[in-house]
């Protein structure tokens, strides 16, 4: 039986960069509530986005996607060959 998994994460670097720069904004402008409430959202949004990895695993009978959010599973969808009518392949940059 072959099996071949893909792992992505993701660019963590440009995460840490959005991070540092909501970290300026928010002590810049501490004074304005609303984006003081803005900021703070981002800033949680940006620590969460910064765990999440991705792995798909084709198996010769099944396909297997699955989100983690650091190591656990938060979302894992199986698809198998009855269930697939067409694949498309799509070229990203």
């Amino acid at each position: 039986m072959r099996r071949m998994e893909y792992k992505v994460t993701i660019q963590r670097e440009l995460f840490i960069l959005f991070i540092s720069l909501t970290l300026l904004l928010l002590t810049l402008g501490w004074e304005y509530i609303s984006l003081r409430f803005l900021c703070l959202f981002m800033l949680e949004f940006q620590l969460i986005v910064l765990f999440i990895k991705y792995s798909f695993t084709i198996e010769e009978d099944k396909v297997i996607y699955t989100m983690f959010f650091a190591r656990f599973p938060i979302y894992k969808k199986k698809a198998t060959l009855a269930q697939i009518k067409m694949v498309v392949f799509k070229r990203v940059n």
